[in-house]
């Protein structure tokens, strides 16, 4: 089969990549707009034009969760920087 790539024919550091890659959380449209407490039709609006990062594959759009959540962080005001990340610090050390 033309561009069809057997799996055992894969260099191991592309196999790296790709499971990386698809291990990290995809979200639908549906459940960006539930994440973020938003209606589904804001959410189509604003990846229709680029306000927020998304995919579209086909007819759908996918989110990186990962990635929403570091936009999301973009979005307050610089005021709170710091007491976003004296939070985040005490997170960090609530985990270790």
């Amino acid at each position: 089969m033309r561009g069809y790539l057997k799996a055992d024919r894969w260099p191991v550091i592309d196999c790296v990549y790709f499971l990386k890659f698809f291990m990290e959380e995809i979200m639908t449209l549906e459940e960006v707009a539930k994440y973020l407490k938003m209606q589904p039709q804001t959410i189509y609006t604003w990846a229709q034009t680029g306000k927020i990062p998304a995919a579209k594959i086909g007819k759908e759009w996918r989110f990186r969760k990962d990635i929403i959540d570091e936009w999301f962080k973009q979005h307050f005001d610089e005021k709170f920087r710091t007491l976003i990340k004296q939070v985040e610090q005490k997170n960090k050390g609530d985990k270790t």
